[in-house]
């Protein structure tokens, strides 16, 4: 069963806030490289998930929320 683009849209979110609250944990705790390569191997993982949900996204989607939909040459 294929995911729809509402769900792997939320996903992306999730993702991107995820990543956001790795950054938190990092400045948390400055100087300490275990911390930060957990966060950068979390982030690394969401980079990669986001990926490919992108790349699931239906061709409307796509259209839609492309760079020149966003910027209003459209």
């Amino acid at each position: 069963m294929s995911r729809s683009d509402p769900e792997r849209l939320r996903d992306i979110l999730e993702r991107i806030e995820a990543s956001d609250r790795a950054e938190v944990t990092v400045a948390r705790y400055p100087g300490d490289p275990d911390v930060a390569k957990t966060a950068l191997d979390a982030v690394q993982g969401r980079v990669f998930t986001i990926g490919e949900a992108v790349k699931g996204l239906s061709l409307v989607c796509h259209e839609r929320w492309s760079l020149g939909c966003v910027g209003g040459s459209r």
